[in-house]
Parts: C-alpha cells; sequence; structure tokens
C-alpha cells in the first residue's frame, strides 16, 4: 500500500512539473524562429510566462532590442502566437520602448488584423502624444478600407483627450 501511494504521488508530481516548466513554448519558439536572439534569462521569462505575465516578458524583450529593426519581428511573432494577448502585449512592449510604440502597434496590428481597433487604442493609451503616427501605422499595417475609421475612433478615445473635450464639451472641474 505505502509503495503505491509513493508510486502515485510520484506520478501527479511528474505529470504536473512539466506543464509550469513549459508554459509559453510557443510564444518562445516563435521568437526564436523569427530570429530574435535573447539572452538565456529572457528566453526562461518568456517560456515560463503564463497569461498576462507573458506582455511584461514580451515588454522586456522589446526593451532590450532598443530601437533594432527586429522589433517589428518579435511583436509580429509574439502577438501571432498568443492573439489573445494582443492588446495587452501592445500596451507593456509600448510603455517599455516608447519610441517604438508606433511600430509595435502596427506589427501587432498586422500579427492579428481584425483587433486593430483595440490594439491602436491600447497603443494610444501607452503612447498619448503618438496619435498620429500609431494611427497611420496601424492603419497602413492592415491595409484595409472598411476597418480604417474605427481605427481613427479607437485612437482618438484611447489617446489622452479627456471624453468631455473629445465630444466637444469642455472638461469638468473635478
Amino acid at each position: 500500500m505505502r509503495h503505491s501511494v509513493k508510486l502515485l504521488s510520484f506520478a501527479a508530481a511528474f505529470a504536473v512539473a512539466p506543464l509550469s516548466a513549459l508554459a509559453d513554448p510557443a510564444t518562445l519558439s516563435a521568437l526564436e524562429q523569427a530570429g530574435i536572439a535573447l539572452t538565456p534569462e529572457l528566453s526562461a521569462k518568456v517560456e515560463a510566462a503564463q497569461g498576462e505575465e507573458l506582455a511584461s516578458a514580451i515588454a522586456e524583450v522589446v526593451a532590450s532590442l532598443g530601437q533594432n529593426t527586429s522589433i517589428e519581428a518579435a511583436i509580429i511573432a509574439a502577438v501571432g502566437a498568443s492573439p489573445e494577448l494582443a492588446m495587452e502585449i501592445t500596451s507593456a512592449a509600448c510603455l517599455s520602448n516608447p519610441g517604438a510604440c508606433a511600430v509595435i502597434a502596427g506589427a501587432a496590428a498586422k500579427a492579428a488584423p481584425g483587433m486593430a481597433p483595440d490594439i491602436a487604442a491600447a497603443a494610444a493609451q501607452a503612447a498619448p502624444g503618438q496619435q498620429d503616427m500609431i494611427t497611420n501605422t496601424v492603419i497602413a499595417s492592415v491595409n484595409n478600407e472598411a476597418m480604417n475609421e474605427a481605427i481613427r475612433r479607437a485612437v482618438a478615445v484611447g489617446g489622452d483627450q479627456p471624453e468631455e473635450n473629445a465630444s466637444g464639451g469642455s472638461p469638468s472641474p473635478n
């Protein structure tokens, strides 16, 4: 009986361990296939990231790339592997590398074109001074006339304009 309990405990531990150790190998694999060189530490963070933690890990990858042209490839790979986190990845990456926010938004929209308005809004919230550049880059990346107005509206709402100003009224005194 003790032998059976020990065997079952060992089997249960073995079955659970690989799941947590390989939390997001798809995103790591996509980054590697895109030619993004990662430090061992960043590789481990991306691979171990679960859910929204992945956005933070990708933000660290983007920050490590500086103004490198690999940013677009990294974002396309990450969003392509985890499209359900497109807005979170976009926002975190823009906050980690504001100078590349339009490139980040355009790449995310290219990887998940159906989410382009939401991606553009997330980018505009993260980098409010770059609305025009974000709008133009996302529109060019998606290249879908039917989405252009939705992207423009999303950026206008996602930017730093108070809602009262966006509709023409004056801001509240609060």
